[in-house]
């Protein structure tokens, strides 16, 4: 069944043009952060497909697992990716009579008694090492540094990013833009030295379209990129950007509307994990889908086995693959 405006404004106790603005990341809208909030999660919820089912799971009734995420709580709306994540191992935790403690820093694990921990996000080398020398029973979701005596669950990048220039090729781009950050402290992005790799294949890597900021991935920074990108004169920008997340992406929408100029008539924009609100955007957002159900089950799954055969000292990657999804902001 699809899930409209309509129906999330329901359960949200909102109004339909509340949602769509909220879900449009319109700053100008005057609401409180906990509404904005409780929109995002209904959003979520409406959208969660994915049927669970009970584990085997005899071993680990009464468990109690910490999630230790990268982002704060408040950065969870900015980028529902975490949110997303977050939610679906709560949901298959709830079926299988997990406890879960949500956490948002390393120093907090000290804080709660728990079996095991699933860690989300990109945390740098130093607090990596730093939660394995603590805790015996780890799982790491989407983070690409490697250390002994945990589990991982990744995503294929590599797969994910030849999808995208495929697609850019397949329409003809010759000039193709990536938008993305490189903060400070955090893991480096694998996606921008892929891109590079690829394009230069093709003969198509132009340095000058790589806008890479230090800051967090946010709608806010999307629209600010876009609209600093948009004082350059047309002819001499990409004619198709890929976006590091969603989120950016819906922002950098907004940035070109507002300019007069149109997507996809004008520039083709892809995304980046298929949050819940990216069909809601204007225009519907193509996207690389992440699977993030299938992360957050993965990383419950390897924590309770690892769990429940302490003795056995082998590390598990699973890697999850990507789909790209063609919506409007595509020609």
């Amino acid at each position: 069944m699809i899930t409209t405006i309509k129906d999330i404004a329901n359960k949200a106790d909102v109004s339909t043009a509340t949602v769509s603005r909220v879900l449009n990341y319109d700053r100008s809208l005057s609401i409180n952060e906990s509404t904005r909030k409780r929109i995002f999660e209904v959003v979520e919820e409406l959208n969660y497909t994915k049927h669970l089912s009970k584990m085997n799971m005899s071993k680990s009734q009464n468990l109690k697992i910490a999630i230790l995420q990268f982002r704060s709580s408040d950065d969870e709306i900015s980028d529902l990716y975490y949110l997303s994540i977050r939610m679906g191992i709560e949901k298959i935790a709830a079926i299988n009579s997990v406890q879960v403690t949500v956490l948002y820093s390393v120093e907090d694990l000290a804080t709660v008694d728990f079996d095991g921990v699933l860690v989300i996000g990109g945390f740098p080398r130093t607090e990596m090492e730093e939660i394995v020398n603590k805790h015996r029973n780890i799982c790491f979701i989407d983070n690409y540094e490697f250390i002994d005596s945990a589990d991982y669950v990744r995503i294929n990048f590599q797969q994910a990013m030849r999808h995208v220039i495929d697609f850019f090729l397949s329409r003809n781009h010759k000039k193709i833009g990536y938008i993305g950050t490189n903060v400070a402290g955090e893991p480096h992005d694998q996606r921008e030295a892929i891109l590079k790799g690829i394009l230069s294949k093709h003969e198509l890597y132009n340095p000058e379209f790589f806008y890479i900021y230090s800051e967090k991935l946010t709608a806010d920074l999307g629209y600010n990129i876009m609209k600093e990108i948009l004082k350059t004169p047309k002819k001499d920008l990409p004619s198709a950007f890929f976006i590091a997340n969603d989120s950016m992406a819906i922002g950098a929408l907004k940035a070109i509307n507002e300019k007069g100029l149109s997507v996809p008539n004008d520039f083709d924009i892809v995304g980046f994990n298929d949050i819940s609100i990216a069909k809601y955007s204007n225009p519907p957002l193509t996207t690389v889908r992440v699977h993030m159900e299938e992360l957050g089950e993965a990383g419950f799954k390897l924590l309770t086995e690892r769990i429940n055969n302490a003795d056995e000292n082998i590390e598990h990657i699973v890697t999850i693959g990507t789909k790209l999804i063609n919506r409007s902001s595509t020609n």
